[in-house]
């Protein structure tokens, strides 16, 4: 058997293997990444978007209570303003000589007013007030339930009144903040209602938790600063300075390190600025991050686990199999797959090439055989055969001694015959010709067979001229009118034939009708010779013509090609050609 040589092209071609590991890795493996990427990113920034959203949501809350929350206080501090019994207690105090209104009752009225109005509110630590013409007596009282005690007003009176009454005395008639050793204050002063002008000092401790608990309780937040009224206040962390501020107004960020804002206030406006830890929240976006990268890392395990599998359950049997076919391809013909393969599909197909070997081996012994007997009878046709042109010169003769008598019908039977050997003894082995010259041979043989039964044979013909130039196989209408006659005329006193030729879509169909009628016997014995199991060693040579046409028409068009022999409801018989509609010729 003739070695297969090896192509320099497969050398360049890459093995099973490596294209197995170049479609994972690129198919599967980067894309797999791209969009673990790619949904790792979006992802990462619709949560960090989401989280800033929520902070910026809970910032503006906040800053509304707070807002709520000052203009409650402001509300508050007005029952001393506008409450005439300070002012009047203080004129009986400064017409004592008349009034004989001591001190003492004065601080006592006093210090019962605010401890009325102020002892259990909650939005007040302590509530100080004092006369400017007497700056240093303290008119007071304090939250014991939120932790004041008299120790912390007497720090308060030592280290942080002085302050408070320059701050006072800048404010006018207006309401001021300010924050003082981590001290809040709201100051405040009393105006005359008849000379307009400053006469006492309210100076409220502001409870830190009730008054700036909401801005100083955000998620995230490191610093907090806000304005109330243009007056600073430092909540938490590093205080945010004006410029700052400004910056982050007028310069928004996508994700701002500060955030800022304005609510209106029944006394002017709140600004705050609330300062984000960064770090925070880059801390809990690792974890999602850390996700991420463990997702990329189990498709290292993934892909080996793939490479595995299809080494175990595709290469390695491919392999075998390749090792295998090597074997046959050097003559080792009944080999078997000792292989005990993983799956299911190639132990089938392991099966089926042990079958194929031992048919190799029995076919190879066969044609082997075969070979030795064909030699044999091709020695022994050499030595009988008949030179070709000599049929034809001695039928040429024939003829001219036929029309030299004057014997028209000999001579147009030896033209007949002459025409159906040519095409018999067709020696460049053509194997399809136009249906026209086809039609040549069917009408010689027709000729031939009119000249034996005579006027007992009539034939009709419906062929389509448009589809003379059409391919058919040589002679393969022959066999079949044979048959005709031979089953469908010979029987009969008046016997007739009917040939048809036409088209249908991409079919062409070659129709002989005969009289005949088919028996039971008949129909058994025309499937048996349509059949591709038929064995046609015994078989006399009227029915090897129809079982040849059969295979003849497989071989040329496969599925494709097809004879059937059957018969009609007006009791004839027809067979049927049936090829496809190819080029002309």
């Amino acid at each position: 058997m003739k070695r297969r040589t090896k192509n320099p092209k497969e050398d360049r071609k890459r093995s099973l293997k490596t294209n197995l590991l170049c479609t994972v890795a690129f198919c599967w493996v980067l894309p797999l990444l791209v969009i673990i990427g790619i949904a790792g990113v979006y992802t990462s920034n619709q949560i960090r978007n989401q989280m800033m959203e929520n902070i910026k949501n809970s910032v503006t809350s906040s800053a509304e209570l707070c807002a709520a929350q000052i203009d409650a206080s402001v509300n508050a501090s007005y029952a001393a303003t506008y409450n005439p019994d300070i002012a009047a207690a203080y004129d009986r105090y400064q017409n004592r000589k008349v009034t004989k209104y001591t001190a003492d009752e004065l601080y006592a009225d006093v210090t019962t007013f605010l401890k009325r109005q102020y002892l259990n509110d909650s939005q007040f630590d302590m509530t100080i007030l004092y006369y400017n013409d007497d700056p240093d007596t303290l008119y007071y009282t304090y939250n014991e339930s939120s932790g004041m005690n008299f120790v912390q007003y007497q720090e308060y009176h030592r280290n942080i009144h002085s302050e408070i009454c320059q701050f006072a005395q800048s404010l006018g008639t207006r309401v001021g903040f300010c924050s003082i050793d981590g001290k809040y204050y709201m100051v405040r002063n009393l105006v005359n209602s008849y000379t307009f002008l400053p006469y006492a000092t309210l100076v409220m401790q502001l409870h830190e938790a009730t008054a700036f608990g909401n801005l100083t309780n955000v998620v995230y937040e490191k610093d907090a600063t806000i304005w109330v009224d243009g007056c600073g206040l430092n909540l938490k962390g590093t205080p945010v300075s004006r410029v700052e501020y400004r910056a982050a107004v007028n310069y928004p960020r996508r994700y701002p390190s500060i955030i800022t804002g304005s609510k209106k206030l029944g006394i002017g406006n709140l600004n705050y600025a609330i300062g984000i830890d960064y770090s925070e929240i880059l801390t809990s976006l690792k974890h999602f991050q850390l996700l991420m990268v463990l997702l990329c890392l189990l498709v290292i395990p993934l892909l080996c686990w793939a490479y595995y599998f299809f080494t175990r359950n595709v290469i390695r049997p491919i392999s075998c199999f390749l090792k295998m076919y090597q074997e046959l391809g050097q003559g080792n013909f009944g080999i078997h797959m000792q292989e005990d393969f993983p799956n299911r599909d190639f132990e089938h197909l392991s099966s089926d090439f042990n079958q194929m070997s031992d048919r190799l081996k029995s076919q190879f012994e066969q044609i082997y055989n075969d070979e030795l007997a064909l030699r044999d009878a091709k020695i022994m046709a050499l030595q009988a055969q008949i030179n070709p042109h000599f049929l034809n010169n001695t039928l040429e003769l024939i003829n001219w001694e036929s029309r030299m008598i004057g014997n028209e019908k000999i001579s147009n039977m030896i033209n007949a015959l002459a025409t159906m050997l040519n095409a018999a003894m067709c020696r460049k082995n053509i194997h399809l010709i136009p249906l026209s010259e086809e039609m040549k041979y069917v009408n010689s043989y027709l000729y031939i067979i009119k000249q034996r039964l005579g006027s007992r044979l009539t034939v009709e013909m419906d062929v389509d001229e448009s589809l003379l130039g059409c391919m058919v196989p040589r002679l393969v209408m022959q066999p079949i009118l044979e048959n005709a006659v031979e089953h469908g005329v010979d029987s009969q006193k008046n016997g007739r034939i009917f040939i048809r030729v036409y088209r249908a879509e991409n079919q062409l169909f070659l129709e002989v009708e005969n009289t005949g009628t088919m028996t039971e016997k008949d129909k058994n014995k025309i499937a048996e010779l349509l059949s591709d199991d038929y064995n046609p060693q015994y078989e006399h040579s009227g029915n090897l013509g129809i079982h040849n046409v059969y295979q003849r028409l497989h071989i040329l068009y496969g599925p494709l090609g097809n004879l059937q022999i059957e018969p009609l409801e007006n009791g004839d018989t027809v067979a049927r050609i049936t090829i496809p509609a190819g080029k002309k010729s």
